[in-house]
């Protein structure tokens, strides 16, 4: 089995739902989930007060935000005896001293943006950053990619480009679909987590996957289905 999971950065939409609660309630409806990956929306005393149910994932990485970047580098840095997070993923144009990341214990890794970004978006710039900054590792956001190369399938480009790079994939559907769709009731048009019009490449399955999606409040079966469907296309 490869790794695969969920990101949750669009479960903290539910109401006075508990971290641990959440982690346990994955493991319970999707057995096989064993990647996730962790956010600010949390504060540190909850997420080690969930570490039992923490440590059941084989892969656990965690997403900084823009606001108090720094603090969380900080403090996530010196609980990482306790944490054991695999890595921590920054989008690159919000970071303003790339020194404070080179002395990181934790790995940090960048995610190519999509074309709302001004920066970062192409091989050529992301190349360019990990020439400039050699510590750096990629996760390759399918997505991301797609909204600026739309119609064509780069990821087996991109995934010859930064073969030793890679440490992380995310697979979500566009934006619109994944809040629109979901936070006002209509119904979808496409999986929770991923635009099944874009073409997976097997491949990805060597590394952590991540999928991300906006998940209406218990619905279970949706996540069952999403899971479900991105293992049997990378089989």
């Amino acid at each position: 089995m490869f790794i695969l999971g969920f990101s949750l950065n669009d479960f903290y939409f539910w109401p006075k739902m508990r971290l641990d609660f959440l982690l346990k309630k994955i493991k319970q409806e999707v057995p096989q989930a064993n990647a996730v990956e962790l956010n600010a929306f949390w504060p540190i005393k909850e997420i080690l007060k969930s570490l039992n149910i923490l440590r059941q994932y084989q892969f656990r990485s965690f997403h900084l935000v823009k606001n108090n970047c720094q603090q969380q580098l900080s403090d996530l840095n010196k609980l990482q005896n306790v944490l054991k997070l695999d890595q921590l993923i920054i989008h690159p144009q919000d970071v303003k001293n790339w020194s404070k990341l080179e002395q990181s214990v934790i790995p940090i890794v960048v995610e190519n943006m999509d074309n709302h970004k001004k920066r970062f978006r192409t091989i050529k710039e992301i190349a360019g950053l990990f020439q400039q900054y050699p510590f750096l590792k990629l996760c390759l956001d399918v997505n991301h990619m797609t909204n600026n190369f739309p119609g064509q399938n780069q990821t087996g480009v991109w995934l010859n480009a930064f073969k030793g790079r890679i440490k992380e994939i995310h697979l979500a559907a566009p934006e619109n679909d994944r809040f629109q769709n979901f936070f006002k009731g209509n119904k979808p048009r496409h999986h929770l987590c991923f635009d099944v019009g874009i073409s997976l490449d097997k491949k990805i399955k060597k590394y952590p996957i991540i999928l991300e999606g906006a998940l209406p409040p218990q619905k279970w079966h949706l996540a069952k289905k999403e899971f479900a469907w991105v293992k049997n296309c990378l089989k």
